[in-house]
């Protein structure tokens, strides 16, 4: 924190959680504030909780995901494919 230019980080963090913000929250809005970005940036590039990077397709929609990256992890007996990012 003191590299990017934030004094008393601790000071600020126990004022913004008294005033109603969690911890994580006030980290955010301290260094985005401090670098300049909006927090809702920073929302779009975590990763979904509920993402799971696994589907099962049919064979039929194979080739689309292959070109997409997607890689063949088995084939199911009901001969659906299940695939993994």
């Amino acid at each position: 924190m003191q590299k990017l230019g934030i004094e008393d980080i601790n000071a600020k963090i126990a004022k913004m959680r008294q005033a109603g913000s969690n911890e994580e929250e006030a980290y955010k809005k301290i260094l985005c504030g401090q670098l300049g970005i909006q927090p809702t940036k920073i929302e779009a590039f975590k990763p979904k909780e509920n993402e799971d990077p696994k589907k099962i397709i049919n064979e039929n929609e194979l080739e689309h995901y292959l070109t997409d990256g997607w890689d063949i992890q088995t084939i199911l007996p009901s001969g659906k494919i299940l695939i993994k990012k």
